[in-house]
């Protein structure tokens, strides 16, 4: 049977995202989870699928998604989008009587404008959301975690639900695999790595004014350091664009000797 190697433990987002993968794709196959971003591309060989985090709508980029899957040999080929929602739990009555809070570095950063209001809380940052549970649930005197709601199995003296900062909270996560795959609908999506080999004014609007020529659709743009260059970035780019227009935009980036270009992978829009 087929595998997929996906963020643990169970009870993630990213198991989640698995699952419906496994539905919406047929894939029949087994999830097997590890701790962190790292340990999932170091254990891909020993699975079919990866499903990773890869944006969210508050925070942005997962930018360790991006480092290795740029690293890597694997290739997004299909996107599902969940939505998020965070509950704070806690025995006491109250947050005044609150010093701990156990909670996901990421869902810290999307609970960002409701836990500013209190300055008392100590934070103390796990790997997951289901870590913050157990570790609550271990230590749970004058503490509380930030938990997704779906997690939420008991009775509690303090429930505080939607505590995100926007209730359009969305992730996206990535299926990888270790071939590049071309969808067959109209419009899709692309996401390349284009790494200057020189550096002279007006490098990145020539080629984005090449993309504007071939109707072409930029959607997002960050730039990431060159690891072993200081000083010099990466820019990761997704491009939306007709189906029909794939082959020309490969020819735009392989004709642009200024770049050297990486195709992370093409995918369905949605």
């Amino acid at each position: 049977m087929k595998k997929i190697i996906t963020l643990g433990p169970s009870g993630t987002y990213a198991e989640i995202a698995s699952q419906k993968f496994n539905i919406d794709l047929s894939l029949s196959s087994l999830i097997e989870m590890e701790n962190t971003i790292d340990q999932v591309f170091k254990k891909a060989y020993l699975g079919d699928y990866l499903v990773l985090p890869f944006d969210n709508s508050i925070d942005g980029y997962v930018q360790r998604t991006l480092d290795l899957l740029y690293e890597s040999n694997y290739y997004i080929t299909h996107v599902n989008e969940l939505s998020i929602d965070f509950s704070l739990i806690s025995n006491e009555n109250s947050l005044e009587n609150i010093k701990n809070v156990y909670v996901q570095f990421k869902a810290h950063a999307q609970c960002y404008n409701f836990l500013k209001n209190f300055s008392h809380f100590n934070y103390i940052t796990t790997d997951s959301n289901t870590e913050s549970l157990n570790r609550f649930t271990a230590s749970p005197n004058e503490s509380c975690t930030i938990i997704p709601t779906h997690l939420i199995s008991s009775n509690f003296e303090l429930i505080i639900h939607h505590v995100h900062d926007t209730l359009d909270n969305k992730t996206r996560f990535v299926l990888l695999e270790n071939k590049l795959n071309i969808p067959d609908f109209e419009v899709i999506k692309a996401y390349v790595v284009l790494s200057p080999n020189i550096d002279q004014p007006g490098l990145l609007h020539d080629i984005l004014y090449s993309f504007k020529m071939l109707n072409i659709n930029l959607t997002s743009i960050i730039s990431r350091p060159k690891k072993n260059t200081s000083g010099k970035y990466n820019f990761f780019i997704e491009l939306s664009f007709l189906r029909e227009n794939y082959n020309d935009l490969i020819n735009e980036l392989e004709k642009n000797k200024n770049f050297s270009t990486k195709i992370l992978g093409v995918y369905k829009w949605i």
